[in-house]
Formats: structure tokens, C-alpha cells, sequence
């Protein structure tokens, strides 16, 4: 098996292109082999055991196409050319292309040159532009790339990107490379085709002695009776994942919701179940599960000096994802990372969940179908996915769970799914708030949800004896009010606010200036609250606080039963993302969401791979 690359023709390569004379020169060789086995006294059936025979010291499971029966190869490469997921524009380009003769282009999509997208400012969510330049800083091996533009913005400041800071003079110039994707050779024919439309995985490639055959001559090969499919055992999937207690509640009830949502729809329409379309091949797995500790910042403990605050706040990381099993690839279409503070975690987070990050790509299958309750088939799953994490938390002991519903604020710009399809919009706010409260809609009526309420009227609203301060605002990694806080309190250190003093003087704007508390850290406190309420005020409705029904709690969440799944790949949402964007694993369509969720769950099975690629790609050791 050989690569199309720039230099040796073995070695890995991540930018590969070569000139058109490597195609032909092994070609020629090739050739030239056969013919001298000829002069040798070979007929051609003899050289071709030969060629077999030679084959056996190879690696096979490379690419996931050997798993695949002739009929799941042609659909495989019919939907190729398909481009799910693409504009219409795009579509029509590379079809166009592929009609064009063309020795050098994919044997397999028809197109020669795939270009990967390259990433993005983290601050505003610019996208750069082929050999834009940009500036940058690695800490804890994720890299972050800042544009010109919002660095001029924050000169002399201290940056600050997801909660860490970077001084200025650690960044650097680069320029971004252009992307391409690679291509692979087949063992058989000599043709070429790309990495994601051979569906195959270059971590499998050891020392270049990986076999690649391509669908045409692997698809003859079986006719031939030269080989069959190999076991489903060889290369692990979703289904192969660890199950836990909480991945097997999850799925146990969204089936058994679907089996009686297809019952229903099908009832509706007078038919039977069996002849309405239903989704099928779906994977639910838990595939992090750590403890960690939230390390409150210092500014804010000195505020809360009198209130006893803690420092540190301990709880349960989680990522939970779902898989689809589509023309015979597993594809990930869905995920959450969730942060679960437990009964021994400290006033304010105890016993509460924050759904920290939510995403999906839009290649649910069956794709169109309005399930019976009147949503679509995919918001369907999606709502039972989240309504049944709650109904394991309620059961669990948890009371309250923390929404901040809010989409992507730049429209490149990717929660956990690096580079979604152009045809999948961005939800409005609006639109996005109603789809959680749907979702919290049906949670309610199946007492699971008590009471939904927002985080201003919540705790910016005085109630009974309660105090209005920022001490009882729930504190969680990436949460909004955090970060603005720090802002607002170094502001006010550098007196850019009003004056503490008159703050007592003018006619309260907000509920939160009811304090009667003299002390000066009152003061502080009772500012902070007044500003962060200013900015809560006009979206407080993004900021969803679910009461869980709480008659038979569990005395102590901490009876988490499910093991710890430790697994560096999803240790940090901005951690996966930097991964894809380094290696192109890309879902902007169907055919990238393949390759890219086979090598997610490469990594995710083969954890010490992972580990490897982080530290060659960051050139030292690598520990999250």
C-alpha cells in the first residue's frame, strides 16, 4: 500500500500531494515486475498467487471497507458522490469534476484535490483563510489561534480563553498551511483515491505495511472467492464500547420510547409498524466519565470571605455521545458534556448538573419523518436522550439542573462537532430556547422536571429570607457569570465602575441592592450583582434553571455505581476540537463524518494511539 505524498513514498503524511510522475513510475514497475515473472515461465494465474501469496505478510483492517459486504461497498461508493450535506453549488462543482476525465483524481469520489477547512479565531470565531496569518500559544498541548484583529482589541490586557490566561508575549506569528487530503493506493490496480472515501485509517499503517484494496477489486476479489469480509471483530466499534449503568438507561429508554412512537405514527396512518420508517443502528455510550476539582478564582474568594465559600468544588466530568450506524459506518451524531456536583460538594453547586455543551450534525437517519408527537424523528431522539439523563439524575438524588441556552455566536464556529454541514443551520436563540423547553415540556409531564425558572429571577429576586449575593449563584467550569465576574470585579479594582459609595445612594436599578450588610465586601458584593444583573437582564430566559422532582431523592449522589472512564481524547471540550482541526477530522459531510467517527472510535478504543499522536503533534510529553 503506498500514499500520494511529497518525498518518501512510504512515510506517513498529514499535506500530501505528489507529481503525477510517482502514479506512473509504480505503475511501471508494477509492469515490469509481471512481465519478467512471464519470461520466468509464469502464466498470469501464477503471478497472481504470487502477488496473493505476498499479500499474506501484510496488515489487513486498515480500512474499514474490508469489513463491508459487495452490496454495502456499492452503496458506500455511490453515496460518495452524493456529497451529503453540501450546498447545492458545491454539489453541483464536484459532480461536474467527477464527469471530467481525469487520471490523477479519487477513483472513488472522482475529484482530485479535497481541501480540509482550517481553523478559526477562539475569540471570535473568524475563519482563516488559505495562508491567512494568525497568532498563537499552546498550553496543556491544545493550541489556541488568535487574529489580528481581536489581539489589537485586547493589547496590554491579560488574555483570557476558556478560563486560561495567555500572555501576549508567549504568542507567535504563523501562517496557516493549506490543508489537502491525503490519498492512498490500491494494492490491486494502482489507483488512488483519498483517505476519508477509502475510509481508511492511517494510525493502522505501521511501518507502510497495511493492505489497501479498493472497493472495485475488493468487490471482484470476493466474486473471485479470493477473500471475504473480514469479522466485525477486527476493527471495534460504538457497540464494542464499555456499556455503563448510565449509557444502558439511557438507551434501554429511548428504544423502548421509539418502539411505541412507531407504533403510534403508524397507528395514525393505518398501517403497521413494520411499514412506517424507523430509526435504527442507534449506540448510546458514556465514553468519559472523571473526577475533577473546579478551583475557584481568588478574586471572588476574597469577596466571599465571610460567607465561607470553598475553594475548590468537586465533581463528575461526563461525555455522552450517540452513534448511527449508516451505510455500515458507525457515525457520531450527537453529543453532551455534562458536570454532575454531587451531595459532598459544597453549597452552591450541591446536587446540581450543568449541561456544559450540547451539538449535532444532521445525517439522522431516517431523515424527514415527523415522529407522532410532531417534532421531527431526530428532535425526537434527541429530547429522549436528555430527558432520560435527567430521569437518571433525578433518580440519583440530583435537585437542580443548569441550562445556558445559547448557539453559536459566529456561524463557523463548533460547540464539539468540528465543521458541521453548510446545510444544517445555526439555531436562532429563540429557537434554540424553545426546543429545551420542549424537551424540559415533556420531562414535566412525566414528573420528572418539578418547576422551570430562569437564573435572574432565580437568584437576582429576593424570596423570603433568602440574601441576594452572588455567594449563592451556582459556579461551573465554562459557565457565563464566572468569567464576567472577574472582568467586573478587576474593573472595579482599577476603579473603571462607579464609585462603591454612591452606589448606596442612587435608586436601585436591581432587587439586588436590598442588602443591609455594612461591610465593605458586602458593597463589593452588592455591586457585582447590580452589573451582572445589567447583562443577565435582556437574556435571563437563556439561562434555564430546571427544579427536579425531589420526593424520593437518594440520600447521596455520590453512589455513582458507573466506573471512571478515563480518556484523554474527550478530556476537555477544547481539547477534542484542537485534535479534529489538527488532523482534518471534519463532519461538514457524510463522507469526512464517517472517516473522522471511525477515528474517534479508533482513539477511543486505543487510548495510548491517541496519547501518541498528542505528543508527536505537540512535540513533548503530552498529560491532561
Amino acid at each position: 500500500m503506498l500514499q500520494r505524498m511529497s518525498g518518501s513514498k512510504r512515510k506517513a503524511a498529514n499535506v500530501t500531494y505528489s507529481g503525477k510522475s510517482t502514479h506512473k513510475r509504480r505503475k511501471q514497475d508494477f509492469e515490469q515486475k509481471k512481465r519478467q515473472q512471464r519470461t520466468n515461465g509464469l502464466d498470469d494465474d501464477a503471478v497472481e498467487g504470487i502477488h496473493r501469496e505476498s499479500d499474506q505478510s501484510k496488515i489487513r483492517g486498515a480500512s474499514l471497507t474490508e469489513m463491508f459486504t459487495p452490496c454495502q461497498l456499492a452503496v458506500h461508493v455511490a453515496t460518495l458522490k452524493q456529497w451529503f450535506g453540501e450546498t447545492k453549488p458545491k454539489v453541483d462543482e464536484k459532480r461536474a469534476m467527477g464527469e471530467c476525465k481525469n487520471d490523477y483524481a479519487c477513483q472513488l469520489c472522482g475529484v482530485e484535490k479535497l481541501f480540509s477547512a482550517i481553523g478559526g479565531c477562539f475569540l471570535c470565531g473568524t475563519v482563516f483563510k488559505k495562508m491567512d496569518t494568525y497568532h498563537s500559544a499552546s498550553k496543556f498541548g491544545v493550541e489556541y489561534r488568535i487574529c489580528s484583529k481581536c489581539l489589537k482589541k485586547i493589547e496590554g490586557e491579560k488574555l483570557s480563553v476558556s478560563g486560561l490566561h495567555i500572555s501576549e508575549e508567549n504568542l507567535s506569528l504563523d501562517i496557516d498551511p493549506l490543508y489537502q487530503e491525503p490519498f492512498v493506493q490500491c494494492d490491486r490496480c494502482d489507483r488512488w483515491q483519498h483517505h476519508t472515501c477509502a475510509l481508511f485509517n492511517n494510525e493502522r499503517n505501521i511501518g507502510g505495511k497495511a493492505e489497501y484494496i479498493c472497493p472495485k477489486c475488493y468487490i471482484q476479489d470476493i466474486k473471485n472467492g479470493i477473500r471475504a469480509p473480514l469479522d466485525q471483530s477486527v476493527i471495534p466499534g460504538a457497540t464494542d464500547l464499555p456499556r455503563t449503568k448510565l449509557s444502558d438507561f439511557i438507551e434501554g429508554r429511548l428504544f423502548s420510547r421509539l418502539k411505541k412512537e412507531r407504533y403510534d405514527r403508524a397507528n395514525g396512518m393505518g398501517k403497521n409498524p413494520e411499514e412506517v420508517p424507523g430509526a435504527e443502528d442507534l449506540v448510546v455510550r458514556v465514553v468519559l466519565s472523571v473526577e475533577k476539582n473546579l478551583l475557584v478564582q481568588q478574586e471572588l474568594l476574597n469577596v466571599f470571605k465571610e460567607e465561607n465559600y470553598p475553594k475548590e468544588l468537586p465533581y463528575r466530568s461526563k461525555v455522552i455521545l450517540l452513534f448511527q450506524k449508516i451505510d455500515g459506518v458507525e457515525v457520531c451524531l450527537f453529543g453532551m458534556y455534562v458536570q454532575e456536583y454531587g451531595s459532598k460538594c459544597a453549597h452552591p453547586n450541591q446536587r446540581s448538573i450543568y449541561i456544559s455543551y450540547l451539538d449535532s450534525v444532521k445525517y439522522f437517519r431516517p431523515d424527514g419523518v415527523i415522529a407522532a408527537t410532531g417534532e421531527s424523528l431526530r428532535t425526537f431522539v434527541y429530547h429522549e436522550i436528555l430527558v432520560g439523563y435527567l430521569d437518571y439524575c433525578k433518580t440519583r438524588g440530583f435537585s437542580r439542573c443548569y441550562v445556558w441556552s445559547y448557539p453559536p455566536s459566529i456561524a463557523d464556529d463548533d460547540y464539539i462537532f468540528n465543521c458541521h454541514p453548510e446545510i444544517q443551520k445555526s439555531p436562532k436563540v429563540g429557537s434554540l430556547r424553545d426546543w429545551y423547553r420542549k424537551m424540559l415540556g415533556k420531562a414535566a409531564s412525566e414528573k420528572i422536571v418539578a418547576s422551570v425558572t430562569n437564573l435572574y429571577d432565580h437568584f437576582f429576586v429576593p424570596h423570603g429570607e433568602h440574601k441576594v449575593t452572588a455567594a449563592r449563584l451556582p459556579y461551573f467550569d465554562g459557565d457565563y457569570w464566572p468569567p464576567t465576574a472577574e472582568a467586573l470585579l478587576k474593573k472595579l479594582a482599577d476603579g473603571k465602575l462607579p464609585p462603591i459609595r454612591n452606589a448606596r445612594k442612587q435608586k436601585p436599578s436591581f432587587e439586588a441592592d436590598g442588602c443591609t450588610d455594612a461591610s465593605r465586601n458586602s458593597f463589593v458584593d452588592n455591586q457585582l450583582m447590580q452589573e451582572l444583573g445589567k447583562g443577565l437582564w435582556k437574556l435571563k430566559e437563556n439561562f434555564i434553571v430546571v427544579h427536579l422532582e425531589t420526593q424520593h431523592m437518594a440520600e447521596d449522589t455520590d453512589c455513582d455505581e458507573d466506573e471512571v472512564i478515563e480518556g484523554s481524547l474527550f478530556d476537555g471540550r477544547d481539547n477534542f476540537m484542537d485534535f479534529c482541526v489538527k488532523n482534518q477530522y471534519q463532519f461538514d459531510n457524510l463522507g469526512r463524518a464517517k472517516h473522522s467517527s471511525m477515528m474517534i472510535l479508533y482513539y477511543l478504543h486505543y487510548p495510548s494511539a491517541y496519547i501518541l499522536k498528542r505528543t508527536s503533534q505537540n512535540g513533548r510529553s503530552y498529560n491532561k
